[in-house]
């Protein structure tokens, strides 16, 4: 009986060692990525893309690179709204609205 207790045991901390990694793997967070282009497809270096999500009212800032590209990771869970603009003061229109960012479980 005792050996059989014993066998369990390592299996009960088998299974936790080698399942906590999958468990570590899940996160609460999204990322907003992409590339600003003008109407003719001409990337726009510089451009500042602003993310605000809806439900809570906070904002990400970052600026797209050379090649246009811009990366916001981290970012809450919750529906989100963009703003793309150029220069100093802050030119530009509105971006997409209602981008939702959901869970996601990696194993």
């Amino acid at each position: 009986m005792e050996k059989c207790s014993i066998v369990l045991l390592l299996g009960v901390l088998f299974a936790i060692v080698v399942g906590c990694p999958a468990a570590w793997a899940q996160t609460f967070r999204g990322i907003i990525q992409g590339t600003v282009t003008d109407a003719t497809g001409a990337v726009l270096a510089g451009a500042k893309v602003t993310a605000h999500n809806m439900n809570t009212g906070t904002e990400r800032t970052t600026v797209t690179n050379s090649s246009g590209s811009f990366n916001l990771p981290e970012l809450a869970i919750g529906t989100y709204s963009l703003k793309v603009g150029i220069g100093n003061p802050f030119l530009g229109g509105g971006g997409p609205r209602g981008i939702q960012l959901a869970a996601k479980f990696s194993f």
